[in-house]
């Protein structure tokens, strides 16, 4: 039996690809697409610590959405959501009414997204209420739509907070005033910032979208993910 050489690389390797709920296969077919060759036995080797730097590491830190620093020595992913995989389970076991407490805003609804992959506010909310996405208090959306998964599933929580700042590879949520008042959401993970555009990356399908600051004009980072479990 081969001796690892980066046990720590293919562990953390391993546990953001378990966090994001991609399996071997998945990972080495979305590699694959960004012009590195990588095949299940490729990835399940580089995870056992066999593989010392591989060649697809900055493809795998692409499609994982972090870093080569944070693969290689375990540096910070900045702006990343607080989660926390729970062994043996593929949710996130939550206390809903500690959290419901830290977050004093109620749950805003959501009504099923566009083909377009936003989600557009329910309940009559008009721009008389748009002032409260400029507070610095946190509030709560419920996920519709499965663009973000496996990092954020139909029926999450999420939790976001205004008070903080937008971070490259953190997930976000984008909004917009449409011309009737109405508020369309956007839920994405922040991979660039221009002075007109906010890049975002929504995982299924995969593909990078570009949103018009203009239009898009608040962006909150999401501080936790809550999934309940059934």
């Amino acid at each position: 039996m081969k001796k690892p050489v980066a046990p720590e690389l293919g562990a953390r390797i391993k546990a953001r690809r378990v966090l994001l709920r991609l399996s071997q296969t998945r990972l080495a077919e979305e590699v694959t697409k960004r012009g590195i060759k990588l095949s299940q036995q490729n990835v399940n080797s580089i995870e056992s610590g066999l593989v010392a730097r591989p060649r697809a590491l900055p493809e795998i830190a692409a499609v994982l959405g972090t870093t080569i620093a944070h693969l290689t020595d375990g540096a910070p992913v900045a702006g990343g959501p607080s989660r926390e995989v729970n062994p043996g389970s593929s949710s996130l076991v939550v206390n809903m009414d500690a959290l419901n407490r830290q977050f004093d805003r109620s749950l805003f609804p959501l009504a099923e997204p566009t083909s377009e992959g936003h989600m557009i506010m329910a309940g009559g909310l008009k721009s008389e209420r748009v002032g409260q996405f400029d507070a610095v208090y946190p509030f709560t959306l419920l996920m519709r739509g499965g663009w973000m998964s496996p990092a954020i599933e139909t029926g999450d929580q999420i939790f976001v907070d205004p008070s903080l700042p937008v971070r490259i590879n953190g997930d976000c949520v984008f909004i917009h005033e449409q011309a009737d008042a109405t508020l369309l959401v956007a839920v994405g993970r922040l991979i660039g910032i221009s002075p007109d555009r906010w890049r975002i990356r929504q995982f299924t399908p995969l593909k990078d979208i570009d949103l018009p600051r203009h239009r898009w004009s608040r962006a909150f980072p999401i501080r936790l993910i809550a999934r309940v479990s059934m």
